[in-house]
């Protein structure tokens, strides 16, 4: 891996290191326990995986690595995700392929993986207004009313999808609104610290929102009045 100039300031590059070689060992042994049957939650198992390469390609981010380097473990966690079952996607496994699919828009991946993620969301027999969206970034027959969810952690980016299409500007305010007043909330929820979660024990894979920033690419906003923000992942946007 080459040197490079570190996007995240927070921890060391050793510590993004670890956390790869760990990610890739969780993947192995769940990998292990699939192809001998022997795990009584294959979709867990399926979900852990998906999740480690998401986070690999997270800490590469991090390391400043070049983009490039983000797409293998992006492509893994597709493939896992479309080639088994993927248990649980509207519920404990949300997060992970919002991050999945947000990725996949800010490394532009053609439409064929696009596919993919739609074929592992309709094994659902629900849909989920965000997650619809963010699809349709590559397949236009996945844009759906953006003005309900089946969940709603993330309501401004639902208030940015349906203001795109008549105020841009005030869209890109309610992203704005969200990387300065809530998002730093939910990872401190999800890491189960109260003031800073790069200390977390847990794991900590960067401030960086994804999910904002695939709105914004996805609704062409105008990210001017937040590109500065230390949560933003900048180098992913077109300038």
């Amino acid at each position: 891996m080459t040197s490079s100039i570190m996007r995240d300031p927070h921890r060391t590059r050793d510590y993004f290191l670890r956390r790869i070689e760990m990610e890739k060992v969780s993947i192995a042994d769940c990998e292990a326990r699939l192809e001998r049957g022997n795990t009584r939650r294959p979709g867990t198992a399926v979900g852990l995986i998906t999740n480690s390469y998401i986070e690999i390609a997270k800490c590469l981010f991090c390391l400043g690595e070049p983009l490039e380097s983000l797409y293998e473990p992006v492509h893994k966690a597709i493939t896992v995700a479309h080639k088994h079952d993927f248990a649980n996607i509207l519920g404990s496994w949300y997060a992970t392929f919002l991050e999945m699919s947000s990725l996949a828009i800010l490394l532009d991946l053609d439409q064929s993986w696009f596919d993919r993620l739609a074929t592992v969301v309709d094994r659902e027999p629900k849909k989920d207004r965000l997650m619809e969206n963010l699809l349709s970034y590559k397949l236009d027959d996945r844009a759906v009313d953006a003005t309900t969810s089946l969940f709603v952690p993330k309501e401004k980016f639902l208030n940015a999808l349906t203001l795109s299409n008549t105020d841009k500007q005030q869209a890109a305010q309610q992203v704005r609104s969200y990387l300065e007043k809530e998002w730093l909330d939910s990872l401190r929820w999800l890491t189960a610290d109260i003031k800073v979660p790069h200390e977390s024990k847990v794991g900590y894979f960067g401030y960086w929102d994804y999910v904002g920033a695939a709105i914004t690419k996805l609704c062409d906003l105008d990210d001017s009045s937040y590109r500065d923000s230390p949560y933003y992942p900048v180098d992913l946007m077109p300038r």
